[in-house]
């Protein structure tokens, strides 16, 4: 197996690149694949996670290694968003094959495709978006064991602490050149706005703890956008990354 790609253990933080390909070879068994893989190459996506091609002689796969924290479990969240899509009948979403939860692995078949530009977009593209989501809600008895998306608010009080977490901490951004005091001083001026608005909510009594009922909500990718495209040859759009859904 040869390993491609400039500073691979770059990408690859703590798990060793030979332990990553064994366990994609060990989740493919799983599946009654026998897969001798012979190559692995880390992709350059900029994302939170690490991503990989895994080629095997009988087809390619691709590799996500999931970043791990206690605030949201990435890897459940686009594995049920997934199995979710999938059982309301939508084929614009990658097959996830097999995952590891423990170690944040999941392997999904490989979509040839090309990321869209601004410069692509057209009305079509923006029709199969909107069905996209159209054919996510249309079920009247929607999958209530979903996890909540990440920053999801069902009240307006919810949505008024993640508006106030969200300034807390770009309030602590360090001044250390020109660019950052005057984004410190953007998010100054943020913030007084931000006070008078919410006491004027307060005085009008605009404030609800209460839940939207269910059938209120929607289901949603959460980071949904083009950027979360394939431009597949058949022209139809594959959609992806849903761990924050």
């Amino acid at each position: 197996m040869r390993i491609v790609g400039t500073n691979f253990n770059l990408f690859y933080g703590k798990m060793e690149h030979r332990l990553l390909a064994s366990k994609v070879s060990s989740l493919l068994e799983k599946l009654g694949i026998e897969e001798d893989l012979v190559g692995i190459a880390p992709l350059l996506t900029g994302g939170n996670n690490q991503v990989f091609t895994a080629e095997g002689k009988s087809g390619k796969y691709f590799v996500k290694v999931y970043y791990q924290d206690d605030l949201h479990d990435r890897l459940e969240s686009e594995s049920q968003f997934i199995k979710y899509a999938k059982h309301v009948g939508l084929e614009c979403v990658p097959d996830l094959l097999n995952f590891n939860t423990e170690l944040g692995i999941g392997i999904f078949t490989f979509i040839e495709g090309n990321k869209l530009t601004s410069d692509d977009l057209t009305s079509g593209y923006i029709q199969q978006a909107a069905t996209f989501i159209k054919k996510l809600n249309e079920n009247p008895d929607r999958d209530r064991t979903l996890p909540i998306a990440s920053d999801g608010c069902f009240n307006i009080s919810g949505h008024m602490s993640r508006v106030d977490e969200r300034l807390k901490l770009l309030s602590q951004i360090s001044m250390d050149s020109a660019l950052d005091r005057e984004a410190r001083t953007l998010v100054s001026t943020i913030e007084v706005e931000w006070e008078s608005i919410k006491q004027e909510l307060i005085s009008t009594g605009a404030i609800d703890d209460q839940d939207l009922a269910w059938n209120n909500r929607c289901i949603s990718p959460s980071d949904f956008g083009f950027h979360n495209t394939l431009l597949q040859p058949s022209g139809n759009l594959c959609f992806l990354d849903f761990e924050y859904a």
